[in-house]
């Protein structure tokens, strides 16, 4: 029997690319990048961008801590 199939996060973790990829997504949300458009970025949908964020918290951080330097560069 094989394993489960690795999810995005799962895989860029595995291939040793998560790191760069959530300061990505943070960079992006901090420049004022919607949900949908990091999904477009990233080659899924948003409904997929939902389900990982809400598995893994270190994805979801990545949107919160870009979201909280976007509004401190507008302060």
């Amino acid at each position: 029997m094989k394993g489960k199939l690795l999810d995005l996060y799962e895989r860029w973790e595995k291939s040793g690319h998560l790191e760069s990829k959530l300061k990505s997504i943070a960079e992006m949300v901090s420049k004022r990048a919607t949900q949908r458009q990091v999904a477009e970025y990233l080659g899924v949908t948003e409904k997929t961008i939902i389900k990982l964020r809400k598995i893994h918290p270190k994805l979801n951080d990545a949107f919160q801590y870009g979201d909280e330097e976007m509004k401190h560069k507008l302060l």
